[in-house]
């Protein structure tokens, strides 16, 4: 984070307490004056987009993460806001890279491997998908929606044994007969 004066660092906190308080109006404002004064302060783009998000102006999200992405480095929360904000508005395809660019550089992420993994089996990249939850899968084994995209994907894919014992795990089998039915956990 850039070295910014006592100033600007009590207004960057006011316009931040405006965001969390939903008045992103008012903070947006707060904001650009931060950036006439530090025009490339990647904390006041991203925060800038976050309260476009909050107006549900996406598309003027979108312009300050893109001016955030461009200051080097990029921080995590900053690649992961563009990413889920393209996710959010069904831009799959653009979010795809952007996320497996966020694992790059932490690949210790359950949430966004989630989310890639949606993206994907969202444009119906299967094969893709049935590598990356078989690899999840072992990471996070605890994880319900990674085992269900997985044994979904399966399915899809004709793989109907593996996505039994895949599904079976996660919300467990059925049994039944003409009398009565049994759900095992």
């Amino acid at each position: 984070m850039d070295k910014i004066d006592k100033e600007i660092q009590e207004k960057f906190n006011e316009a931040d307490s405006l965001r969390i308080n939903q008045s992103y109006s008012k903070a947006i404002v707060l904001f650009n004056e931060i950036l006439k004064k530090y025009p490339s302060f990647p904390p006041a783009l991203n925060n800038i987009a976050m309260c476009y998000i909050g107006l549900k102006k996406f598309e003027e999200a979108e312009k300050f993460y893109l001016k955030c992405m461009e200051i080097k480095p990029v921080h995590i929360i900053t690649i992961n806001g563009y990413a889920d904000l393209l996710a959010h508005t069904n831009q799959f395809q653009k979010a795809i890279p952007v996320y497996k660019e966020s694992l790059k550089n932490n690949p210790n992420q359950e949430k966004i491997v989630e989310r890639l993994i949606h993206c994907l089996h969202e444009i119906n990249q299967d094969n893709e998908v049935s590598i990356l939850c078989e690899k999840a899968t072992k990471i996070y084994s605890k994880n319900k929606y990674i085992s269900e995209i997985y044994g979904k994907t399966l399915l899809r894919l004709n793989r109907h044994k593996e996505a039994q014992s895949v599904l079976d795990k996660t919300v467990g089998s059925i049994e039944f007969n003409e009398e009565n039915f049994k759900v095992n956990s």
